[in-house]
């Protein structure tokens, strides 16, 4: 191909560097190259530059690096250099291309500084203009009109400007202005009522505090993005033009003006993380165009608002709506995402929501809802998120849940459900969170699941419930998905749960650590977690947890446990927290554990343990209630060891370890208070004979049926 005399050329699919050693005068008839959206790599060739007829440059999202090089001629008109991984300053040949219509160099590493005042003094016909996401690149200009006029399109976001650029001003034919992210201040400059063309504009995370007003005067302004600033006047009244308006993360307080019902081409709406209060206009769901709507992180009180039947995304959540949820919800044949999670909502969730075959994302965490998980689940449901943690459900688990072959995460923790195991979920291949926490499940945890139960699961909790008999060896073995540690080299959102429809919604898991609860609001891929606590689990604990290799969370605490800690533990390199705590564990810590690098929280405190506690590296940041109510360990952070009386502790935990699974010892110790020979008496017979009930309850006492939770 580059043999021949060639006008323009397109490529597709290419993969890897372009070769540098092209002659340029075999090429000299070149005018448009486009090799945009490939996989090519390292830095455009030179041989690119010194074409001199070319006018139309297409590399945008590649993985081009280096630097930009100056271009030997002045023919460009088209040059887009967009998402690659450019870097260092913009070359002072692309200041001289007459001819230039459009430039983008947005999505780059590019620095310095862009001279506005050159660049649109010379590139007079410069249409559209994109140097977006550079974030170390300043644009200075003076305060001066320009011979350009033509700009119709430009895209200055995520760069260094500080204030609004003056020159914006003298572009009456401007449509499109993206300044988001770029550390402007203040107020919006009254000159802004002159852009009459404007129809999208994106002032969004900046520090802007007034002139809001301003902008809405623009008779033809359709977008509007106004997030994360600093406005805190009454919620104000939009223009009937506006088709999209956010303006979460700011400062806005009372009610929603009911002018907001006459902006009849109203699609997007984010209200999110404001001030806002009262009650929803009842025309407000007449907008019959609305697909997004976020009204969470509010003060919104009333009846839950039920949207339009156009709704793809609606998000209520943090408020103090009260009263049921009408079963009219389902006319929303298209909702995808339905959020109304933290507010007051009580009766039942509807049940025809199972049957809404588009839902992928249902929240209604922390409510008051009454009666069962809502059910049929339809076949072939989009489900990814169920989560209903924090009601009042109760009844057992449908097993029409199978039906959502795309569940992610199933959070039905703090609720009253009962039954056994879900065992039959092990079919839902793509589960990757599970939390049943604190609810009234009972009975065994089946050893028995074959290879291909729960392949994805990354994180499951159990705690707080009535499970009981042995922990499940071969089910901590399954696990593929803890065994397997993560690569970093991946894209920045691939380790997220997140539904690919959206970027509006980000499910959360409640975690215990260190005895507290924490909400992780982002479930990333990358953290995996245990947590068995707060049971009548008994018998060891499997060395087969060792093979977890990325598991950075597991808690056993507050169960029955006998026998030591397994050193396959020492195997677990990305464990960050392990919780043993009260239950009857024996033995010495083992020393692998000291090579746990990433441990920042352990507690086996509550045990009977014995012997000195590993010293060196994250043991030394451990306080001494990580350790408490072990009566044989000894070394800091707890007082020294006296060799005599640690070894005859030793002595006597491996005996017992041996002579009755825990018993021996507590038979021996009732003897060492009452008298040596009573003890002595009672271990033998329980030696000889076993564990004569009556015996056992003068030494045990009455227990009860449940820890106290």
């Amino acid at each position: 191909m580059v043999n021949c005399p060639i006008h323009g050329t397109n490529f597709k699919d290419y993969l890897g560097p372009l070769p540098t050693n092209v002659a340029s005068d075999r090429l000299s008839n070149l005018i448009q190259l486009n090799m945009k959206n490939n996989s090519l790599i390292g830095a455009i060739p030179s041989w690119l530059y010194e074409l001199p007829h070319l006018n139309y440059l297409d590399l945008s999202d590649n993985h081009f690096s280096s630097f930009i090089r100056d271009f030997k001629s002045n023919s460009l008109e088209f040059l887009d250099l967009s998402t690659n991984n450019l870097q260092a300053g913009i070359p002072e040949s692309i200041y001289k291309q007459v001819n230039l219509t459009y430039l983008a160099l947005g999505s780059n590493n590019l620095s310095g500084v862009l001279n506005l005042d050159m660049l649109l003094k010379v590139q007079s016909r410069l249409v559209s203009l994109d140097v977006s996401y550079n974030k170390q690149l300043m644009v200075q200009s003076t305060n001066v009109s320009f011979v350009n006029n033509n700009l119709v399109h430009i895209e200055m976001g995520s760069c260094k400007l500080g204030e609004v650029p003056y020159f914006l001003r003298y572009q009456k034919k401007l449509e499109h202005l993206d300044l988001s992210n770029t550390q402007i201040q203040g107020g919006i400059p009254k000159w802004f009522s002159e852009l009459s063309a404007l129809n999208h504009l994106n002032l969004s995370h900046n520090s802007l505090s007034s002139g809001i007003e301003i902008l809405l005067t623009l008779p033809n302004l359709g977008n509007l993005f106004l997030d994360s600033n600093l406005f805190k006047l009454p919620f104000p009244i939009l223009p009937s033009s506006i088709k999209q308006f956010t303006a979460s993360n700011n400062r806005f307080s009372g009610n929603i003006h009911p002018s907001i019902c006459k902006a009849t081409n109203l699609t997007f709406l984010d209200l999110s993380n404001n001030s806002l209060s009262g009650v929803i206009p009842s025309c407000f769901f007449n907008l019959t165009f609305i697909m997004l709507l976020e009204l969470k992180r509010n003060n919104f009180s009333g009846s839950i608002p039920i949207p339009p039947p156009l709704i793809l995304v609606y998000t209520a959540s943090e408020n103090h709506f009260t009263g049921e949820i009408p079963s009219s919800i389902c006319y929303a044949k298209f909702l995808a995402v339905l959020s109304l999670s933290n507010n007051h909502l009580s009766g039942t969730i509807p049940p025809c929501l199972a049957n809404l075959s588009s839902l992928v994302v249902l929240d209604m965490k922390n409510n008051h809802f009454s009666g069962s998980v809502p059910m049929p689940f339809a076949t072939g449901s989009q489900l990814r998120s169920l989560d209903l943690n924090g009601n009042q459900i109760k009844g057992e688990l449908p097993p029409s849940l199978l039906n959502c072959k795309n569940l992610q995460v199933l959070d039905l923790g703090n609720n009253k459900i009962t039954g056994v195991f879900p065992h039959w979920l092990g079919g839902a291949s793509n589960l990757r969170v599970l939390v049943l926490r604190s609810n009234q499940f009972s009975g065994q945890i089946n050893d028995s699941m074959n290879t291909n139960s729960f392949p994805n699961l990354r994180i499951i909790d159990v705690s707080r419930n009535y499970f009981n008999g042995t922990l499940p060896s071969n089910f901590f073995k399954n696990m593929r998905a803890m065994k397997e540690v993560e690569v970093g080299n991946q894209k920045p959102n691939s380790h997220s749960l997140e539904s690919d429809v959206l970027p509006f919604y980000q499910d959360s898991v409640v975690v215990s650590l260190k005895g507290l609860d924490l909400e992780l609001e982002t479930i990333l891929l990358i953290f995996k977690a245990i947590d068995f606590s707060s049971n009548e689990f008994n018998g060891e604990i499997p060395e087969s947890i060792g093979m977890l290799m990325s598991l950075k969370g597991l808690n056993f605490s507050h169960n029955k446990l006998t026998g030591k800690i397994p050193i396959t533990l020492g195997n677990l390199s990305n464990l960050e927290w392990l919780d043993l705590s009260s239950n009857e564990l024996l033995g010495k810590i083992p020393p692998q554990l000291v090579a746990l690098t990433f441990l920042s929280i352990l507690n086996v405190s509550q045990n009977h343990l014995s012997g000195p506690i590993p010293q060196g590296k994250q043991f030394a940041t451990f306080d001494s209630s990580s350790f408490v109510g072990n009566l044989g360990l000894c070394g800091f952070p707890l007082p020294n060891c006296d060799k005599e009386n640690a070894h005859k502790s030793q002595l006597q935990h491996e005996e017992s370890d041996s002579l009755g699974k825990g018993f021996w010892w507590k038979a021996v110790s009732m003897g060492y208070g009452c008298g040596m020979v009573i003890g002595i008496l009672a271990g033998y017979i329980v030696f000889r004979i076993g564990k004569p009930m009556w015996i056992v309850r003068m030494v045990e006492g009455r227990r009860t049926s449940k820890k106290q939770r």
